[in-house]
């Protein structure tokens, strides 16, 4: 009797014994994990054993139980007879964590068994699927993203890999706001950056002209758009790295990059692949901007009569220019796709003669006409601009110390419609003709062709009535520098220039780069429609730099693109002379929104 107690005993105690080693084991994987899906993300095989000791201890607890309950059989007490009943373990941190009184006639017992199998059978279906998915999207993209960093060739149609939503979704499913989703969306925008730096636009060996300078300069505010969305991309994921959400992919981090500090490094490796990236694309954006500026680009040769024009703009030199030869001062494109030019032809000694021509398209010159305003003077088309009934064209004259500037309108058949004098004797650094309003601006700084010998002089804009050519209204900026450009945005007028000093009475801005007169940072004015000067925006830098294209993107922005060096005489550089390019974003109100300088 005494020793079938015992066994009896051994059985009761062992299956306590047993079923309080689950609850523990329960009540770790509660502790280490507070979410279950914490429990399918970071599983790895130590968590696995710990599985399979909670299922062989609950095993263990049914079968002495059971045992137990056979046992008893032989010496029954009166009115008790214990049965046990399972249940199941559906809320997890909620059920399965408290004890049973194995004294009672049922015995409440949480199912670890069942709980255990459904947990591996996750584990062994979706989430080994959901990892080697993953794996495998990871793969797809490093593979497109080489193949378009690796590829010499600018096209549009680069193959890019998209993570499929549906696996997203799964991912999610088990791990909300996940890190590897992230450093997917990184990935897929780095993708798409890099693809659209390889279209053609950035193309560096094409020569062909094909894309105007605003067209390039429309592609590279959309280039670093993407860029900076790339950027965020991989800020968000470089902030989101953490030990617990690195180790619910412990064995992926580690196969691509060994451990989280290993990670870490990588995505701050990727901001300066990204910027690197970006400085090339602007260093072509460099070459085609000098190309343009250094009066490389020819649109087309044309012949006329027994001669050839060349659609390609000239220096102003006029000692060295050949009888008979058309040179090109300015162009400009109708709506149409017909070019209205103007320019210089030696006629007569000494002097050249002004002209202006239109083609049909490309195909030929359908005009030509030449006029000489003196006898003896040097008289080129300074700017021409294309309208919907022909062209504006100013001609500047000079003989001497005494310039002339005369505005002529021609009509679309080459017929002079009226040809106005300009009463301001300064040599024109900026035209423009208002259709809409019918006015002229113009802006005037010195008495010599070069714009480098008159950095001193006052910089002078004058705006016109469009039919009597009468002053509507003049502003005088005391400025030690250049004109860049005049942009109209909405109602005003945003003067970009070069300076190294600027006095209007007590206020005075100066250059942080030095005090030599190339040692230059730049100034912006914001004019109201009656010219006057509203606001002044520095772009302030103890590092000479200098604007050289200013260009209206839309109705928010506008790109400034430059050098990082002192102020340079386009028109006697030479390539090898620039260095890094300037590029800068502002908005209506002048302020830098992006600035490559930062990088």
């Amino acid at each position: 009797y005494k020793k079938n107690v015992e066994i009896v005993t051994n059985y009761y105690n062992s299956s306590i014994d047993h079923y309080n080693y689950c609850i523990n084991i329960f009540k770790k994987i509660n502790q280490d994990n507070l979410k279950i899906k914490d429990i399918y993300m970071t599983a790895d095989e130590d968590f696995l054993m710990e599985l399979d000791k909670l299922e062989n201890s609950f095993d263990s607890t049914i079968y002495y139980l059971q045992n137990y309950q056979t046992a008893i059989k032989n010496y029954p007490i009166k009115e008790h007879k214990q049965k046990y009943q399972l249940y199941p373990i559906e809320t997890y941190r909620l059920q399965g964590l408290t004890s049973s009184d194995f004294l009672k006639d049922k015995i409440h017992l949480w199912d670890y068994g069942t709980w255990v199998k459904d947990q591996k059978s996750i584990l062994n279906t979706d989430i080994k699927k959901l990892r080697k998915d993953a794996d495998k999207a990871n793969r797809d993209l490093d593979k497109h993203i080489k193949n378009i960093t690796n590829s010499n060739k600018y096209k549009i149609d680069f193959k890019k890999y998209k993570v499929d939503e549906k696996l997203v979704n799964r991912i999610g499913k088990y791990d909300y706001n996940s890190l590897l989703v992230s450093l997917f969306r990184y990935k897929e925008a780095k993708q798409d950056f890099l693809s659209k730096s390889k279209d053609p636009v950035n193309d560096p060996t094409d020569t062909s002209n094909i894309f105007t300078v605003l067209q390039k300069a429309k592609y590279y505010d959309e280039l670093v758009k993407s860029k900076n969305f790339a950027d965020s991309m991989n800020t968000d994921f470089l902030t989101r790295i953490n030990s617990y959400d690195v180790n619910k992919y412990k064995q992926f981090f580690e196969n691509n990059y060994s451990s989280e500090t290993g990670l870490k490094n990588s995505s701050q490796n990727e901001t300066s692949f990204l910027n690197s990236e970006l400085d090339n694309a602007f260093n072509n954006f460099k070459n085609y901007l000098l190309r343009d500026l250094l009066y490389e680009n020819r649109i087309v040769t044309l012949p006329y009569r027994k001669n050839k024009v060349e659609l390609k703009i000239v220096n102003q030199i006029f000692p060295e220019v050949k009888p008979g030869k058309f040179y090109i001062t300015a162009f400009n494109k109708d709506n149409t796709g017909n070019y209205y030019a103007t320019g210089f032809i030696k006629q007569r000694t000494p002097g050249v003669s002004a002209f202006v021509l239109k083609t049909t398209k490309l195909d030929n010159i359908e005009w030509l006409k030449i006029y000489p305003i003196g006898k003896t003077s040097n008289d080129f088309g300074s700017f021409i601009q294309a309208t919907e009934n022909g062209c504006e064209m100013l001609v500047t004259s000079i003989k001497g110390t005494e310039i002339k500037n005369h505005i002529f309108r021609m009509g679309k058949d080459g017929k002079q419609i009226s040809k106005k004098e300009v009463k301001t004797g300064l040599i024109p650094r900026y035209f423009n003709y208002d259709e809409i309003n019918e006015n002229y601006l113009i802006a005037f700084k010195g008495l010599n062709l070069d714009e480098f010998e008159d950095l001193s002089d006052n910089l002078i804009i004058n705006e016109y009535n469009g039919t009597t050519l009468t002053e509507k209204w003049a502003t005088i900026l005391n400025l030690k520098g250049n004109l860049v450009d005049i942009i109209k945005m909405n109602e005003s007028f945003f003067v970009f220039t070069n300076f190294t000093k600027f006095a209007s009475g007590s206020n005075i801005i100066s250059s942080k780069a030095g005090v030599q007169s190339n040692e230059t940072n730049s100034l912006l004015f914001i004019l109201n429609n009656l010219g006057k000067v509203q606001k002044t925006v520095p772009y302030i830098s103890k590092s000479s730099f200098f604007i050289a294209r200013a260009l209206k993107i839309n109705s928010n922005s506008i790109n400034l693109v430059g050098f990082n060096q002192p102020l340079m005489s386009i028109k006697t550089a030479t390539k090898e002379q620039f260095y890094k390019p300037v590029y800068l974003l502002v908005n209506t109100s002048g302020e830098i929104y992006y600035d490559n300088r930062k990088n």
